[in-house]
Order: structure tokens, then sequence, then C-alpha cells
């Protein structure tokens, strides 16, 4: 038996091979909004569960002599070594620091793009801000993450 991640990423790749040749263009207006939401809260999931495995690939990129995980996947994936660097210090943040944020884009409350966002105004704040001070604004920017864009 596989892992249990490794048996939901087979059959979410399973089930969107299932749908591959539906035509969206004869959905309902209601199911079309419906499902382009949906999707973007399953991308957030989605995001969050690669950020989250990424924290732990440094055996990964020790196993092929890579600088860190970042790298490692950029060469694997043929992706730009910017944007898995990038990708890499956000999951570091999420594991380590920001918690509640990792959790919302866990659920699909906050996007990718908002979590970056946030992680970045957090990591900006002066090194003397009180750790729950910081706590605190990470709780309420988390919150806004419902109503505002990045």
């Amino acid at each position: 038996m596989s892992h249990p991640i490794l048996e939901v990423i087979a059959g979410n790749r399973a089930a969107l091979k299932s749908v591959a040749d539906i035509n969206p263009t004869f959905m309902s207006t209601a199911d079309k909004a419906a499902a382009l939401t949906e999707l973007v809260a399953l991308q957030a999931q989605h995001a969050e569960l690669l950020l989250r495995l990424l924290a732990s690939a440094s055996d990964v990129a020790e196993d092929t002599a890579a600088r860190d995980a970042g790298d490692w996947l950029a060469h694997a994936t043929r992706s730009r070594p910017e944007d898995t660097r990038e990708e890499l210090r956000l999951a570091v943040a999420l594991e380590r620091r920001y918690t509640v944020l990792g959790d919302a884009l866990r659920d699909g409350a906050a996007n990718l793009a908002q979590a970056q966002v946030i992680a970045g105004a957090l990591d900006a704040l002066p090194r003397e801000v009180p750790a729950e001070v910081v706590g605190l604004a990470e709780e309420r920017l988390v919150g806004y993450a419902a109503e505002f864009g990045p």
C-alpha cells in the first residue's frame, strides 16, 4: 500500500482525467460559478500540500545533491528556480512561523497569492514587534482574506 498522500494525489489526478473531455460550455451559469470558486479553493489546498511536502523535503535534496528542495523541485519539474525557491521560503514560513496562515491555505480559506502577500507583510514587520502582536496581525490578515484579494 502506498502512502495516503500519494493515494489522494492519484485520486485527484484520476478524477480530473475523468472529466477532461467534458465541455464546460454546457454547464449552467450557477454550476460554472460554483465550479470556478471551488476550483480556486482546491488550488489553495493543493498549494498547501505542495508547500507542506516541500518544507519536509530536505532529504530529497540531500539524496540528489541539490542545494535545497526548491532547487531539486525546479529541476525535477522543469520549473523556474526563482519560483520554487520562493515556494520553499513560504513553505518554511508556514511550517515554522505562520501556522494560522498555513491552516487557512489548507482549508481553502486563503489562496496562494494571498498567502504570499500576508507572509511577506508579516516578514516585513520590524524585529522588535512582539511575537504575540505578530500572531494577532497574522490572524487579522487571514481573516481579511475572506474579503480582500492579495
